[in-house]
């Protein structure tokens, strides 16, 4: 019987220890709740609120993005923003100061919960900007949500109010309100871009999970081309997944403008748990001419989002993150997004073997050998830089070394495969 009570003193006192601990971690826990809503599509302006609450430090430090992973451009976007203020749980206007580049610092001792509210100018559609039209209007995380400095893995909500008639589809964790979404932390949340107004939507699913292939403007991908393309987009899907061993998310969507972007970036951009994508429209867009799109991206949720340098693990949005590895991250994609469609049956062994030899003739050429691996690290300065000068070298270059690399073994895939699988149980599954 003694022996029975000097072991349970100790286990009542961990147990009791461990729920004081829970308590305080919830007490001082940031609870932070977004509101996005768009009203008067005419001023091409969306309206942010953002309400922190439990706030128990002496400062606290607000800032926003500089630029968009995966789209090396600085572009600092809080130059779209307009009537910034901060107020307190009763509407009085606090105080702030810059302290670093796109960040303000509040004093809030005493303070426990503030309110922050502002315009945001969207005007220019493309792959790292926001765009308000007469019948839909896009953005990605990135560019509207500020930081709460040094809280970045508090989870948040999102609300959204939009024009009657108009609908939308985000890359956010859905709730029983379609209207509000949640966000696990602050990297979940700039990276999700979310498509509202007028555009088709077509879902499929894979492996048990829901898949969006959502096309704007509506009607110019027609139905017949939607559902050919979810089809075969599943299956690459399936392939991609029997590297890695599954398929580590709730849900995935697939973004696509049918129009031009109007700024230099177009073409695609990756992102958490989908992808965004340019396209021209009318019969120039096929399902078979726009999968190549589609796979290359999607091996991205792997490859960058996942698996990525150390030098941008994790990001830092105030600054440019330089590193000389991104030759394995476009080139190594580059290479298995292809792979990917030919195990998948959507393109053939000839298609394939083509646009191999496609690539290792285009880096010979003697005038992509001269591209620095400088200029291949650098950011560019800015929204109007071209972008495809930068990528030619690393991609093409890289990507023919993971071909060397997947047939190294007779002309099978082993080696490479074996590569992926280690990093994806190494590095993945503790995050999955």
């Amino acid at each position: 019987m003694r022996y029975i009570n000097r072991l349970v003193s100790p286990v009542i006192f961990i147990v009791v220890l461990t729920f004081a601990q829970v308590a305080i971690a919830q007490k001082s826990a940031l609870k932070i709740d977004h509101a996005v809503s768009l009203t008067d599509v005419a001023k091409q302006q969306f309206h942010i609120t953002t309400d922190i609450k439990n706030i128990h430090q002496p400062q606290l430090s607000l800032s926003l993005p500089t630029w968009a992973p995966g789209w090396y451009t600085v572009e600092n976007y809080f130059k779209n923003v307009l009537r910034f203020r901060i107020t307190d749980a009763k509407g009085a206007v606090l105080p702030m100061r810059m302290t670093k580049k796109q960040t303000w610092t509040i004093d809030t001792k005493g303070i426990e919960q503030i309110r922050i509210d502002y315009d945001y100018s969207a005007t220019v559609l493309g792959l790292n900007q926001a765009k308000i039209a007469s019948d839909f209007a896009f953005f990605t995380g990135i560019e509207l949500f500020l930081e709460p400095v040094g809280h970045r893995d508090v989870p948040s909500t999102v609300k959204f109010q939009i024009p009657a008639g108009w609908k939308l589809i985000s890359a956010l964790k859905d709730t029983p309100d379609p209207m509000l979404f949640t966000a696990a932390d602050y990297d979940t949340l700039v990276d999700a871009p979310v498509l509202m107004g007028s555009f088709d939507v077509t879902e499929c699913e894979v492996e048990g999970k829901p898949h969006y292939f959502a096309a704007a403007p509506a009607g110019v991908f027609n139905a017949e081309k939607s559902k050919r393309y979810t089809e075969i987009w599943g299956k690459t899907i399936q392939a991609q997944s029997a590297i890695f061993g599954g398929l580590p998310y709730e849900k995935y969507v697939a973004f696509y403008f049918f129009m031009p972007a109007q700024s230099n970036a177009s073409g695609a951009l990756e992102h958490l748990n989908s992808y965004v994508a340019f396209s021209p429209g009318g019969e120039r867009s096929t399902p078979e001419g726009i999968i190549g799109t589609g796979s290359h991206e999607f091996f991205h949720l792997w490859n960058v989002k996942r698996i990525r340098p150390a030098e941008m693990w994790p990001y830092d949005y105030s600054r440019e993150n330089e590193t000389p590895l991104l030759w394995v991250s476009e080139g190594f994609t580059n290479y298995y997004g292809v792979v990917a469609t030919y195990r998948a049956g959507v393109t053939t062994k000839e298609a394939f073997l083509q646009r191999a030899a496609d690539a290792a003739a285009g880096i010979e050429a003697p005038r992509l050998a001269s591209i620095s691996r400088r200029q291949i690290r650098r950011f560019r300065p800015g929204p109007d830089t071209t972008r495809r000068s930068h990528l030619v070298s690393h991609i093409t270059r890289r990507g023919k070394t993971s071909r060397a690399c997947s047939t190294c073994r007779s002309g099978t895939t082993r080696a490479a495969n074996t590569i992926w699988t280690t990093l994806c149980v190494r590095f993945i599954t503790s995050i999955i």
